[in-house]
Order: C-alpha cells, then sequence, then structure tokens
C-alpha cells in the first residue's frame, strides 16, 4: 500500500512540473523580453538587499570613487568636480545623471532607480542586438541571460558607480552596429551617425570607453565593406562626426581649463603609471594597486602633496605625469620592446581576468570568459571567419589600452561592459546547438525567426 502512494506522489508531482514547464516555456516563447526583464530584476534583489547589511561598503564611500560626492557638486557648487583642484578624471554624464537625485532630496532611490532601469535597458538591448545576427529567439535569449546573469554586473548595481550606465550605453551602440548591418541600402548611414554619438556618451559616461571608438570603428569598416552598400570611408566619416559632435563641448571645456586637449578625462598617464609600477612588483595582480607612494617619488613630491581624493590627485600633476608616462613607454619601445609586448599582453589578461589577490576571482573571470570565447569558436566554424572578425576587432582596442595602463580595478571591473560587445557572436554560436536542443527541444520551441529591419 505504502509503494501504491508513494508511486501515485510520484506521478503527481512529475505532473506538477511538467504543467510548471509548460507555463515557463509558453511565458518564455510568447514574452522573451518580459520574461528577460522579469530575470534581470529577481537576480539584482539581493545585491539592492545589500545595502542594508553591514557587510557592504557604505554607499558613498572611498572605493565608489567619488561619482557621488560629484553628483552633489553639481547641485550645490556648479562644478563637475570633487574639487576646483579635481576637475578631470572623471567622465561628466554619469555624476549628471544622479544630479536629479539631489534635486529631489533622494539621491539613493534616484541611484538605485538608474541603475535598475539601466540593467533592464542592457537586457532588451543585447536580446535586439542577438536577435538581429543570430535570427533565433531562443539563442538571442541565452546569449541575453548570460550577460545579466554576470555576477559582477548584478553586484555593482548597489553601487553610485558608472559600470551599469557604461554597460548600458555599450549595448546600445552594440545595437546600433547591428542596425547598420541589417539596414535597408540609403539607412546605413544614419545608424553610423547614432553610433558615433553613443561611443562618445559612453566615453563621457566612464573615460576609459574612448577606446570603444577605435573598435567600433574596425567593425563599421569591416561590416560595410563585406556589405558593400556604400563606402566604408564615407561610413567612418559620419561615425566619427556623430563621435566629435556629442564629445566637442566637453573637451572645449577642458580646454578652458587647462589649455591642453583633453577629450574626456587627464588620467591615463597616472593609470599608465600606477598600473606599471604594480606590474613590477609582481606578474600576478597582488598588492596595494592604490599606493600613491611610487608616483609621488616619480614627482619628487609626498603623498600629502598630492592631495589624493577618491583615488585621483590634484590636478596640477597631470601634466607633468603626462610627461613622465611618454618618456618611460617611448624608452621601453626603443630599448624593450619585447617587454613592452610581454608586458602589454600580461596586463591585456588581466584585464579580463584580475581578481587582486583573490585567486578564486581570477578563476571565476576566466571560467565566464570562456564561455564567450567557445561561442565565438563555434561561430567562427559556423559562419566563417568573416562573421566574426567584427567582433574581434571591437574589442581589441580596449584590451591594448589597458594592457598599457591599469587593469585591476575592482576586480576586472573595466572589462565588464565588453560582455554585450560579444553577446551577439555567442548568440551565433548558440544558434541550433546540441545545448540548447537539450535545455529547450525542438518539438517544444515555437519558430521565431523575425524579419530583417528594412528588406
Amino acid at each position: 500500500m505504502k509503494q501504491v502512494w508513494a508511486e501515485r506522489l510520484r506521478i503527481l508531482r512529475s505532473q506538477k512540473f511538467a504543467r510548471f514547464k509548460r507555463r515557463w516555456l509558453y511565458h518564455f516563447q510568447q514574452h522573451p523580453r518580459v520574461f528577460l526583464s522579469e530575470v534581470t530584476l529577481l537576480t539584482r534583489l539581493p545585491a539592492l538587499l545589500a545595502i542594508l547589511s553591514h557587510h557592504v561598503h557604505g554607499f558613498a564611500s572611498e572605493g565608489n570613487d567619488g561619482y557621488f560626492q560629484i553628483a552633489q557638486n553639481v547641485v550645490t557648487r556648479g562644478i563637475i568636480g570633487l574639487d576646483s583642484h579635481h576637475l578631470l578624471t572623471r567622465g561628466p554624464l554619469f555624476p549628471l545623471i544622479l544630479a536629479p537625485g539631489f534635486l529631489l532630496q533622494h539621491p539613493v532611490l534616484w541611484t538605485l532607480a538608474v541603475n535598475l532601469a539601466a540593467s533592464i535597458g542592457i537586457c532588451l538591448l543585447v536580446f535586439e542586438a542577438c536577435l538581429l545576427w543570430s535570427q533565433s529567439s531562443v539563442a538571442a535569449s541565452a546569449a541575453a541571460f548570460l550577460v545579466v546573469a554576470n555576477p559582477w554586473l548584478i553586484w555593482t548595481v548597489k553601487n553610485p558607480t558608472p559600470t551599469i550606465t557604461a554597460t548600458f550605453l555599450t549595448a546600445l551602440a552594440s545595437y546600433l552596429l547591428a542596425r547598420v548591418a541589417f539596414a535597408s541600402a540609403g539607412k546605413e548611414l544614419k545608424f553610423c551617425l547614432y553610433l558615433g554619438g553613443v561611443s562618445a556618451l559612453a566615453a563621457l559616461d566612464h573615460p576609459a570607453l574612448i577606446a570603444l571608438i577605435a573598435g567600433f570603428s574596425a567593425a563599421l569598416f569591416l561590416i560595410l565593406w563585406h556589405k558593400r552598400a556604400i563606402s566604408p570611408l564615407l561610413g567612418l566619416i559620419v561615425l566619427w562626426s556623430g563621435f566629435a559632435a556629442c564629445i566637442a563641448p566637453y573637451s572645449y571645456r577642458n580646454f578652458r581649463i587647462t589649455g591642453r586637449f583633453i577629450p574626456v578625462a587627464d588620467s591615463a598617464p597616472f593609470s599608465y603609471l600606477m598600473g606599471t609600477g604594480l606590474f613590477g612588483s609582481s606578474i600576478y595582480p597582488v598588492g596595494d594597486f592604490r599606493d600613491f607612494s611610487k608616483v609621488a617619488a616619480r614627482l619628487h613630491v609626498t603623498v600629502e602633496d598630492l592631495d589624493v581624493q577618491f583615488y585621483t590627485i590634484d590636478d596640477r600633476y597631470y601634466p607633468l605625469l603626462s610627461s613622465l608616462a611618454k618618456q618611460d613607454f617611448e624608452t621601453l619601445l626603443i630599448k624593450h620592446p619585447l617587454y613592452l609586448l610581454f608586458r602589454t599582453f600580461i596586463m591585456s589578461l588581466w584585464f579580463w581576468c584580475a581578481g587582486d589577490k583573490f585567486v578564486w576571482l581570477t578563476v571565476a573571470h576566466c571560467v565566464y570568459w570562456l564561455l564567450f570565447a567557445s561561442g565565438m569558436i563555434v561561430a567562427i566554424r559556423r559562419q566563417g571567419v568573416t562573421t566574426i572578425a567584427p567582433f574581434v576587432a571591437l574589442v581589441i582596442p580596449g584590451a591594448l589600452l589597458h594592457g598599457m595602463s591599469m587593469p585591476l580595478i575592482g576586480y576586472a571591473a573595466y572589462s565588464i561592459p565588453y560582455c554585450v560587445l560579444l553577446a551577439a557572436p555567442l548568440a551565433i554560436g548558440l544558434k541550433d546547438s546540441k545545448l540548447l536542443d537539450k535545455l529547450l527541444p525542438q518539438s517544444e520551441r515555437r519558430a521565431c525567426i523575425p524579419a530583417q529591419p528594412g528588406r
């Protein structure tokens, strides 16, 4: 008798699971964007609740790079900076986005709302871009899920730093690149102009993303050359016109302050000396990467003279650091080119995978990026190098830039926006794959092959 009841209970549980699975599949297939948005919100609730815990840093702590304080200064003092001597090392866009929160007298809630909205935007933009490239709703959903499930992207949703908004703008640029690739003849230039403007906004939000314009230039050239609808040179001119139009006002502001051409921030030489100094101490990224004593020694001043605030120093030292960094780089290029090549290669790896002193974080980063690399390899086998080459070109400039500077901040946080650029080849590799067949058999899928825009 007990065996009969146990069997009935097992059958009942299996039926309930089957009904739950059918409902889940129906919701997933009929409303993939709603499903992904729900997943995005649910996965970020623990990080938001962690703000109430004593186990996380304060919302406007030193580790959040002073963006919260700059936003407050925008409202109270009318300056985009920490004070009159710290104006040149942070992008202006994110503090301007946070500023309404101070006007509304709820800056924390405003910041969290901005990060949540941007997180949903990342999810939807990655899905739409991957849908265009893969022509598979299931593959696009899987790629978008892997992006929004990035543990570091989830954790930073609670921080007043531009990681989320920078990733959103990168996702928007990636979507516009897909629109260029699939636009009907004559409409490509419009999206090229938008792409240039969004690339500029990404750099204004997070200055390290100024490398994106080089990556998008290379990718756009390859796409237009392969498409042969308009001249690649014309597309690049329009792209850079959009970029220059959006970035010029802030560059002019910097010129008025310093008399020098500074597109967004003046911190690259400082990052170069900090990062290479750390590399000289250890090939593995360990140690105190906030140690300013070496930079102070190069300038023949004390650390107190640097007036360190939120990991920035007094603006008057940046021209001197620029000369020192240029001299150091030229010396290595002429006298020790192999060492320079080796150092750039190793630091580029840490840009993707650095976990600082925590080895397990390095391993976790490696595993995460190997998923994208595997998808790219499969995509190359299926579509050929020509289709995937633009995505490789997208990430090379950023890896090189950070390979010559300081890729260790925030547990490889600077590489987070690049996951949205590699989502499309991952979706192409996942399309009709055996892995998706196991998770979602063809018999249970709803055919979803969207028409390409403009065709």
